[in-house]
């Protein structure tokens, strides 16, 4: 006859781990909503209704406080480099003041690559809206119209 007093020993003790286990990552996450709930307090630390409307105007400012990002990743490899860089150039004319253009040659910055899936998708854009998030993303694009499309959704 099994010792079965051991495995159920065994299998308690293992259940009472996961169950402490759990536990703890679930305080962990209540206690990182409270510390980002806290973290939009005023400025003697008490929360702040967003649903006032000087609370929601405040919102809405910080969310529009960022100056969208033209993140064009290039290779001098690429047919077409040229003409794509000439079109770039005339985008920026086009919308100086209004967006902030960050060129990367993947060739002279190879961090680039490991950092961003641009490797063999040049000319690739990355570009963000005024809220600071990721508003288009175009693999291997060097259509003016479509990259100018792609900078007017952004500003509006």
């Amino acid at each position: 006859m099994e010792n079965t007093n051991n495995t159920n020993g065994t299998n308690n003790k293992k259940a009472l781990y996961a169950i402490i286990a759990a536990a703890v990552i679930i305080i962990l996450a209540i206690a990182a909503v409270i510390a980002v709930n806290i973290g939009g307090g005023g400025e003697d630390g008490n929360i702040v209704s967003e649903t006032s409307s000087a609370g929601a105007e405040t919102a809405a400012e910080e969310r529009n406080d960022y100056t969208p990002v033209f993140m064009y990743f290039v290779s001098k490899n690429d047919e077409g480099y040229n003409e794509y860089m000439g079109m770039i150039d005339e985008l920026k004319s086009e919308y100086e003041g209004d967006v902030t253009f960050n060129i990367v040659d993947v060739d002279e910055d190879p961090s680039a690559k490991e950092n961003f899936p641009a490797e063999g998708n040049t000319p690739m854009l990355i570009m963000t809206n005024k809220s600071n998030d990721i508003s288009a993303i175009e693999f291997k694009c060097s259509d003016k119209e479509k990259l100018a499309e792609d900078i007017e959704n952004t500003l509006k």
